[in-house]
């Protein structure tokens, strides 16, 4: 309690700023009386104490969970810190040394209040920065050193760095904390040290002939972490092993856990990454050798976040030996038996799981809550042991928390009464210094770093993934022992700022309010419409209650047969009954080809068509239900296909590529005939110029939205916005979207693999000679998948597997990518029309291939990088820029410089690559693993594109005249630039004149090259049209662009 004598007394003690409190004491009655009201309230009253406690996100009932899975590392085995990371920090210090850092940092210390957890690592500058659930940096350190704001600014633009696998390591895990506190340490070393220069892009140092990139020496960290942790050589896990009482904490409330989890038929499994030795050894100490009778299944090397995608082979482990059992185990999951491997979509076969069945409990924020939620639906339990820290300071610090409260009501309480037509400024410089204080106050409470959750006022990163991914968080899996096993864990309500700023007993004053109180409330309103119009009490279903409708005890399956049930003759339709129906049958008795009733068919004419047994006419009158409904039940949940926007754009697609206008959903089939059959009679121009018509198809669409309703939904197609049918049958539809998949397909990824594969010398012309002589063959490997999935379509997954690996065989006599492009032309279509079965059958296509990854070009184009003289780590982020610092280099004299210089160190590029130059110099492959905009990667690529064409056709005209051709360049690059940037700007925003702006380019480039060379005049005006051209084509392959003498083709 306090009295009003004693607000200004508490005010002065609070901040050291008094001055405030001459004017402003008062609010601090505002506070105490909040304060006091939260006390009177019974939601701030809890039972358990809050290290106890499991803190709610989505609501959870735990009595409807059947699977309880835990992680073992850091969820169930607990390691005690600061103990583990300081093992784990002195031998990675002491593998970079023997892998030639210097001896000096051996000196280095791990210091527990240095690192937390969901730092961003930036490989570019070497910042390790806090940012909030949005990019933006809330805190940036570069060493040991804090950034000021102005650093941070000059660095990142806006205080934002987008996530990318290429620019941003996040380090989300409890393993990452010593790492974390090393590459500061590191980077902090090689910038101080005398025998060291920062370079001047600040992306790494020099010394001497030795350049370490901020990048490298991260990777390095990195290699040095997994070699800790995973090598069979390494100390980590025997040290562990040996003196587990001092690396592990032993928790007596493990078993009574298990135990109680596993009550009403519940089971428990153990899914983790660590192998099956460190594991039984562990699981050994905190239980006993009998510990895998606490779950009901055990899997060891999962390698997740593999394990709910692809995952790896399934196999048992050989208790004695710890090795793997011979052969891919297929057979029912057993208690005591201890599994490896495996994958999310074998467990679920084989324990028939549903997503919501699954509670998984586990501290890895990606490896372990997100896949799972993302990937599979489970239901997710993250650890998080740094919550016992965070409630401590919580807690302890309460006048802290307390202080910027007030702080920040004084501000508003300075606004809270201007307008419009207020011209003077309230002073708040002081009350601002003072928030950041007492923020800078709190953050060092934490650690040195700050709080996990949040920085000042705002949330981190890491704060919003737990609140996205997690539906439970705690501080130990164990809290679970302090709830039943019925128990429902509730979310609190959540409120937006309109609701928890405003008070409830607060006057709300509008026109609009004072009209509606002189009415009857809304809710009286609503429930009088509800008695006038509706038989029953209209109610809303939560989520956590929508499983409550069915029978108490009863899966859906159950509660369906009883429905279904009836009286007479104990007859009953059962999950194994099975009834055929000809597809054209059920067609016509829904009414779907225009009859008046619509989608409905009536279950009396079912009978008649189909048997008039009791039996019978109870399965015509279930088909009859579930066809209507699952239609207008998928047309209210589904976007619809504007059909006339349809029509209209398909006619101009077929007029574009020059086929019969009446070619459309309903004649898929010849659609998709007659484009194929043109793409192989013309080969990769007609296939440039279809992608172009598939441009403008998309164009021609109101939105990209109405285009993916019509081709990219069948649902959409089959209905129209009032659940009636189109006349559209669900083949049809199906068909028409296979095609436009795998054409959208053919025009974007595997437009480049088509291209390598019809262009290489080993096999020219391949790719169009299978669409102009073995259609037949595709059309069967269609014909059989639809036959088999008529025939059994629960799970099609098999069959699109069986059609892919058809359409690869049809171009076996291709190179890789031209095999590639085949399986996955066939596969994309199927997707889209059958849905994703979650594998990539078309991997194994390129198999044998090299293993290419982003790195090998990382490394590849430094060094391609330094022995020009470029300073440009990451080219493909400002792909101009890069062009015109090459192109700069072709004004330099003839002799070792200039272009022979760039060819000579272009041809060791792509030496270093070897064959992973077709693959990682192409636009997916740095759109998916650089991050960059297309544009951005289409540049790079049309950078090497015209290289290619310099160096190679081209070199000849500059080795027959090459000052003529410097003079030439160096006097025409300015304004060329202009010309091909401007090209650029406008030919991605109207991509349906790209072609005509493209042949002006030609010209502006054959022009700067034709005079002042002699004789050889008209080669250098060839060379400078060519040298666009090879670019244009790169982002532009549909314009069927060509170079002649002495003016530009058509």
């Amino acid at each position: 309690k306090v009295e009003p004598h004693q607000y200004k007394e508490l005010c002065q003690a609070s901040f050291s700023n008094r001055d405030i409190c001459k004017t402003h004491h008062y609010l601090l009655l505002i506070v105490v009386r909040k304060m006091e009201g939260n006390a009177r309230d019974p939601s701030k009253v809890y039972k358990r104490e809050s290290a106890k406690r499991v803190f709610v996100n989505r609501s959870l009932r735990l009595e409807k969970i059947k699977f309880f899975g835990f992680d073992m590392d850091y969820t169930l085995a607990v390691y005690k810190s600061p103990e583990l990371e300081q093992l784990g920090f002195d031998l990675t210090v002491e593998r970079l040394i023997s892998q030639g850092y210097p001896e000096e940092i051996r000196t280095f210390g791990y210091d527990p209040i240095f690192p937390v957890r969901g730092l961003w690592f930036d490989y570019q500058y070497g910042n390790l920065l806090k940012v909030d659930g949005f990019g933006n940096i809330l805190v940036g350190m570069h060493g040991i050193k804090f950034l000021k704001p102005s650093e941070i600014e000059e660095l990142y633009p806006n205080k934002f760095v987008q996530l990318t696998a290429n620019r941003i390591m996040v380090l989300n895990t409890l393993f990452n904390l010593p790492e974390t506190h090393l590459i500061a340490q590191l980077v902090q070393y090689f910038d101080t040290h005398g025998e060291f220069t920062l370079l001047p892009d600040k992306t790494g140092v020099r010394g001497g002939e030795i350049l370490i990139s901020y990048r490298s020496m991260f990777k390095d960290v990195r290699n040095a972490v997994d070699w800790v942790h995973m090598d069979s050589e390494s100390k980590m896990k025997p040290s562990i092993l040996a003196n587990l009482d001092k690396y592990v904490i032993k928790d007596d409330r493990i078993v009574p856990m298990l135990r109680m989890l596993r009550t009403n038929n519940r089971k428990t499994f153990l899914l983790t990454n660590s192998d099956f030795t460190y594991t039984n050894g562990v699981m050994t100490y905190l239980i006993d050798k009998e510990w895998s009778n606490y779950f009901d299944i055990s899997i060891v090397d999962a390698c997740k976040p593999k394990w709910f995608a692809e995952g790896t082979t399934f196999r048992e482990v050989n208790l004695e030996t710890g090795s793997y059992k011979l052969g891919i185990h297929a057979g029912p999951l057993r208690p005591g038996v201890i599994y490896s491997g495996g994958s999310c979509d074998a467990f679920r076969q084989m324990v028939k799981a549903r997503g919501k069945d699954v509670l998984y409990v586990g501290d890895h924020i990606f490896g372990d809550v997100l896949r799972s939620k993302k990937t599979r639906g489970w239901r997710t339990f993250l650890v998080v042991p740094e919550l016992d820290h965070e409630l401590t300071v919580w807690t302890d610090r309460k006048p802290l928390f307390e202080q910027l409260a007030v702080l920040d009501n004084t501000l508003a309480e300075v606004y809270k009464n201007l307008d419009g037509t207020s011209v003077e400024r309230p002073h708040i410089e002081s009350v601002i210094q003072a928030i950041r204080q007492k923020s800078h106050e709190m953050d060092q409470e934490y650690g040195v770093l700050g709080s996990l959750f949040r920085a000042g006022s705002r949330t981190t990163f890491f704060a919003s993934q737990v609140e996205r991914y997690a539906d439970l968080y705690a501080s130990s899996c164990y809290n679970l022992v302090h709830y039943p096993g019925f128990y429902f864990f509730r979310a609190p309500m959540l409120l937006m700022p309109h609701e928890s700023t405003v008070d409830h007993a607060a006057v709300h004053k509008s026109a609009r309010a004072e009209m509606l109180r002189r009415q009857d409330s809304v809710g009286q309103q609503v429930r009088g419409w509800t008695r006038k119009n509706l038989q029953t009490e209209n109610t809303f279903c939560h989520e956590e209650e929508e499983e409550d409708q069915g029978s108490e005890g009863k899966d859906d399956n159950d509660s369906t047969r009883e429905k279904s049930s009836s009286d007479g003759e104990g007859e009953a339709i059962t999950t194994t009954d099975v009834v055929v129906v000809a597809q054209e049958q059920i067609d016509q008795e829904r009414g779907w080809k225009g009859g008046p009733e619509g989608a409905s068919p009536s279950p009396s004419s079912l009978v008649n068509r189909i048997g008039g047994s009791r039996t019978m006419a109870r399965i015509a009158a279930v088909l009859a239900i579930l066809c209507a409904g699952a239609f207008a039940q998928g047309c209210q949940k589904h976007p619809v296909c504007d059909q006339d926007q349809l029509a209209r754009c398909q006619k101009t697609f077929n007029q574009d590529v020059g086929i019969p206008p009446n070619l459309d959903v309903k004649k898929y089939d010849q659609l998709q005939d007659a484009v194929e059959s043109l793409i192989g009679t013309q080969g990769i121009d007609e296939l440039g110029r279809v992608c172009y018509a598939l441009r403008s198809l998309k164009f021609c669409f109101d939105d990209m939205s109405h285009y993916d309703n019509c081709m990219f939904n069948p649902l959409g197609l089959v209905g129209d916005d009032n659940c009636q049918a189109t006349g559209i049958t669900e083949k049809q539809a199906r068909g028409y979207v296979r095609f436009w998949a795998s054409l959208d397909f053919a025009c974007g990824v595997g437009f480049s693999h088509y291209w390598n594969a019809e262009q290489t010398p080993t096999s020219t012309g391949c790719m169009s000679n299978v669409f102009a002589n073995k259609l037949d063959d595709l059309r069967k490997c269609q014909e059989s998948f639809d036959n088999e999935i008529a025939g059994d379509n629960m799970d099609s997954c098999p069959f699109v597997s069986e059609a892919s690996k058809c359409y690869q065989r049809a171009f076996s006599k291709c190179i890789d990518q031209g095999q590639w492009f085949g399986c996955e032309y066939e596969l994309v279509g199927l997707q889209a029309a059958y849905g994703n079965c979650g594998q990539d059958f078309c991997k194994s296509v390129v198999g044998d291939g090299p293993t290419c990854s982003f790195e090998d070009l990382q490394d590849c184009q430094d060094t391609f990088n330094n022995a020009l003289g470029i300073n440009e780590p990451q080219p493909w982020q400002d792909s101009n820029s890069y062009r015109n610092k090459i192109e700069a280099i072709y004004e330099q004299p003839a002799g070792n410089t200039g272009v022979r210089k760039v060819c000579r160190y272009f041809r060791q590029f792509k030496q270093c690559l070897g064959p992973c130059y077709q693959q990682t110099v192409q636009v997916p492959f740095l759109v998916k693993n650089a991050g960059v905009a297309p544009t951005e990667a289409t540049t790079y690529m049309a950078t090497f594109n015209s290289m290619h064409y310099l160096c190679g056709a081209g070199f000849g005209t500059y080795i027959a005249n090459p000052a003529c051709f410097i003079s030439s360049w160096k006097a025409a690059r300015p304004n060329l630039e202009d010309v091909r940037n401007s090209f650029e700007a406008q030919a991605y925003l109207m991509p349906q004149q790209a072609c005509s702006l493209a042949t002006n380019v030609l010209t502006q480039f054959e022009r700067a090259f034709s005079s002042g060379c002699g004789p050889e005049s008209k080669d250098t005006q060839f060379w400078g049209c060519e040298y666009a051209r090879t670019g244009i084509f790169t982002g532009f392959p549909q314009c069927s662009l060509s170079c002649s003498l002495p003016v530009v083709g058509n």
